[in-house]
């Protein structure tokens, strides 16, 4: 067969050419556009991997924030919870503890110039008391007076004290009350209050007994004035005694432990110091010019 070529055909192999060429075109146009929709979907695939991994960044945190509202929803629960937990408590607690409730008073007769000690029992299922409020006279007026805790108290019956003054003679209606770590406080409890001059016979005189003071130990004159303070530092009540002209002694004061009395007096003037349940002679003391501290141990 004859072998015919493009010099034999002429215009044929110009449109053969062509055609080709063409198609060559055609065939890169296709792969870059094939190219392009490639890139195209790389990139949407990409993107579509960034979304998903932002939303599933975003729905972590997001459970993370309700886990930590969820858990400050809690404790906020919790602690209201505690909250009226203990305002139920201190409610019962109301409820359940009482005032204190003043029984008697003892040591409402003082001499003037002193400063006698009362002595306030009272009953409170708590012994809780942690002080209490005076009301009482000071010459034509009123005044009042707080004071704290000094005393004991167990199985609910307590003592409190309190040291009055005694600067005029006269008789006088006082109240007192006590109130305890509850905020509750007493009724008051009202008494009469003397004040008499140390003349007065009724004062008591100790006569002389096996605890016996030296007879001989008396005051021997009245001119020089000075004074004294007594400080018991002992665990028991004391009594101070003043020996008079004769030898003999007259009571002036009873001290509660850690309280001191100031006493006036005068020079050669002998003071004794007696244990209250014991009656022993804890103290002699004969007052110079000079102010003195006699202190119990």
């Amino acid at each position: 067969m004859r072998q015919w070529s493009c010099a034999h055909l002429g215009w044929f192999c110009d449109d053969e050419l062509r055609r080709q060429q063409q198609a060559e075109k055609q065939r890169i146009a296709q792969a870059e556009r094939e190219g392009r929709a490639a890139e195209a979907q790389r990139k949407a695939d990409e993107q579509k991997l960034a979304e998903a991994r932002r939303k599933q960044l975003e729905d972590e945190l997001g459970r993370q924030r309700q886990a930590d509202e969820n858990k400050r929803r809690e404790i906020e629960q919790r602690r209201l919870a505690e909250e009226n937990r203990k305002r139920e408590l201190e409610r019962q607690k109301a409820e359940i503890s009482s005032p204190p409730v003043i029984t008697s008073i003892e040591g409402t007769i003082g001499t003037v110039g002193l400063n006698p000690v009362l002595k306030i029992s009272y009953k409170d299922r708590e012994c809780d008391v942690v002080g209490g409020h005076w009301d009482g006279p000071a010459g034509n007026e009123r005044i009042s007076s707080t004071f704290g805790p000094s005393g004991s108290c167990s199985g609910g019956v307590g003592i409190i004290y309190f040291q009055r003054t005694c600067h005029w003679s006269g008789t006088w209606l006082e109240n007192i009350t006590l109130s305890d770590a509850q905020s509750h406080k007493s009724a008051p409890y009202t008494y009469h209050y003397v004040c008499q001059e140390y003349s007065q016979p009724d004062q008591p005189v100790l006569k002389e007994s096996t605890t016996t003071a030296n007879v001989s130990l008396r005051s021997t004159e009245g001119t020089t004035k000075t004074s004294v303070r007594f400080v018991n530092n002992s665990n028991e009540f004391v009594n101070v005694y003043w020996k008079d002209y004769q030898g003999n002694e007259k009571f002036y004061s009873k001290i509660a432990p850690g309280q001191f009395y100031d006493q006036q007096t005068f020079v050669t003037h002998p003071w004794i110091v007696r244990g209250e349940s014991s009656r022993k002679i804890l103290l002699t003391i004969v007052t110079t010019k000079t102010a003195q501290v006699a202190t119990v141990k």
